[in-house]
């Protein structure tokens, strides 16, 4: 596969990571995923932490269709790979583009 694939997906990922709605999931889980005791409990921190995880939870499910073709086609179908897992990143980051737009001052 093609290295100049993952620029894109990663840019996907981060944006659907930030702007994503369903990122509040991630966000009010974190009593099971955010050590407490270690770091302190600050909202800035707990949500750059969501963030992160919810934009490499993107990047990995984004992956599974095009991990799925690679492996059924073999070597050859490499290319192919990366545009799958491109347009599953930019299906996935669908929901996050209203959020995206009103920050540009697109929409309202």
């Amino acid at each position: 596969m093609d290295r100049n694939v993952l620029v894109p997906v990663m840019g996907l990922s981060i944006l659907n990571g930030i702007f994503s709605p369903y990122m509040l999931i991630v966000y009010l889980a974190n009593w099971f995923w955010y050590p407490s005791t270690i770091l302190p409990a600050s909202p800035q921190i707990v949500v750059m932490l969501s963030a992160i995880i919810f934009a490499t939870l993107t990047l990995m499910v984004a992956g599974v269709p095009a991990a799925l073709y690679e492996r059924a086609r073999g070597p050859q179908g490499g290319a192919i790979a990366g545009i799958i897992w491109i347009v599953a990143a930019a299906v996935l980051t669908l929901p996050a583009v209203p959020n995206v737009l009103r920050v540009l001052g697109v929409s309202t």
